[in-house]
């Protein structure tokens, strides 16, 4: 995976024990929104755990928790957590407290020429059956 830092941020959106799940419209906002914006963006719900990636050094969380953010750390000392609250934000509040966060520690995340995660999609419109795209396909599909 490339990355634009050293340690990039994760956003876990967090609807397990003792928060509140978000709506189906204002979920797809947030989701949709952080990743077009190049954030890693994993969703927790209190029936399964997150599956982080072996190279997560910096969390942020955020969830509906009543309107009080938890203090939150890792035991071993090896990652660094923060927890935001989104009770009663809209989705485009929610973007902006996440960029303000990284804004806030001096770093940005989706600047020109940095990287942004893709995915490839065939135009069958525009397909001439060349199969130019099997050899750069990154996925092997």
């Amino acid at each position: 995976m490339v990355s634009n830092e050293a340690h990039p941020l994760e956003v876990i959106l967090y609807e397990g024990r003792h928060s509140h799940p978000l709506s189906a419209d204002l979920r797809f906002t947030v989701m949709s929104g952080l990743l077009d914006k190049g954030f890693a963006v994993t969703r927790v719900v209190e029936s399964q755990g997150a599956a982080l990636s072996p190279n997560s050094h910096r969390l942020l969380v955020i969830a509906d928790f009543g309107g009080d953010s938890p203090l939150i750390e890792d035991a071993a000392g090896k990652i660094d957590l923060t927890a935001r609250d989104i009770s009663g934000l809209g989705g485009v509040e929610i973007l902006e407290l996440v960029e303000g966060y990284l804004e806030s520690e001096g770093r940005e995340m989706n600047q020109p020429g940095k990287w942004k995660p893709w995915f490839p999609v065939i135009d069958y419109d525009r397909c001439t059956n060349c199969m130019q795209c099997l050899s750069f396909c990154l996925f092997d599909v």
